[in-house]
């Protein structure tokens, strides 16, 4: 993946909005026996879409922030592990 790092935004109003589609990890809550667990289709992960403003691509994670306010502030900001990350798409 080539993305790249929003170093020149002065403020959360130079961010570009991004959407990031990426896996995650999850469970299933539910009593089953072990046969039935070994049948699931159910493989552990999530395939996931974040939509919010791109504040850093790390080394180690891709951070969006879900809101930023007039002030130039973000929050609900999320890392989401690059690894994890399966494509960035600007909007």
């Amino acid at each position: 993946m080539r993305l790249r790092d929003p170093k020149r935004a002065q403020s959360a109003k130079q961010l570009p909005l991004v959407e990031v589609t990426w896996r995650d990890a999850c469970s299933d809550h539910k009593w089953k026996t072990f046969a039935e667990a070994r049948e699931a289709p159910f493989d552990g992960t999530l395939e996931c879409q974040t939509v919010g403003y791109l504040v850093k691509v790390g080394r180690r994670a891709v951070v969006v922030a879900q809101t930023r306010n007039e002030k130039g502030e973000v929050a609900s900001d999320w890392a989401i592990p690059r690894p994890w990350t399966l494509r960035v798409i600007r909007k």
